[in-house]
């Protein structure tokens, strides 16, 4: 009886660590990362999307697919800054109409400012019109509302609407240290 009882204890100890160490990966896509302050983006005249995305994070893939199949939106430039990407998904991006700039994390981090992703920027005369996500959902579902976001401005609609909250994976040492401690999901 007393090795069934230590048995069962270790077995419920392992179950315990298991689930808190499953529930910890999980939980990175259900909280919100705080919106970055984006910085040096290029200045335009018109209306100008640019859309941040990891190859390496699943809901950056995502959303890969639906840029790829939605194509470039008529009548405006949209750049795609891919991390950590590879030479498939930036010839297929840049046939569907995009400019495609290729940056490794820390650039990114460096440069723009950028610590969670995947996010939208909407620009116009220099100025930023939208910064967030791409959804209310954070399983990113396929309901993505960056079309009907872009037609807003570009049909008049002076009010911004609400940004979406950043759900995704987090971009750059420092942040994915804070984030996964444990390296659990970030790997090194």
């Amino acid at each position: 009886m007393k090795n069934f009882l230590s048995a069962k204890s270790a077995l419920i100890a392992w179950a315990s660590i298991l689930g808190l160490v499953f529930s910890l990966m999980l939980s990175f896509h259900f909280m919100p990362h705080k919106t970055p302050e984006v910085t040096n983006i290029p200045l335009s005249f018109n209306f100008t999307a640019h859309h941040f995305l990891n190859v390496k994070c699943a809901c950056s893939k995502n959303i890969l697919k639906h840029l790829e199949n939605r194509k470039a939106y008529a009548g405006m430039e949209e750049h795609i800054y891919l991390i950590n990407a590879d030479k498939k998904n930036s010839m297929r991006l840049a046939a569907a109409g995009y400019i495609v700039n290729n940056l490794d994390e820390e650039l990114a981090v460096k440069k723009f400012g950028i610590e969670a992703l995947p996010l939208f920027l909407l620009v116009k005369d220099g100025q930023e019109l939208y910064k967030g996500g791409y959804g209310k959902d954070q399983q990113h579902l396929a309901i993505y509302d960056d079309v009907a976001i872009i037609e807003k401005f570009i049909h008049g609609k002076d009010r911004a609407p609400a940004s979406h909250p950043v759900y995704g994976c987090a971009n750059g040492k420092v942040r994915k240290n804070i984030l996964d401690f444990w390296r659990i999901k970030y790997d090194k």
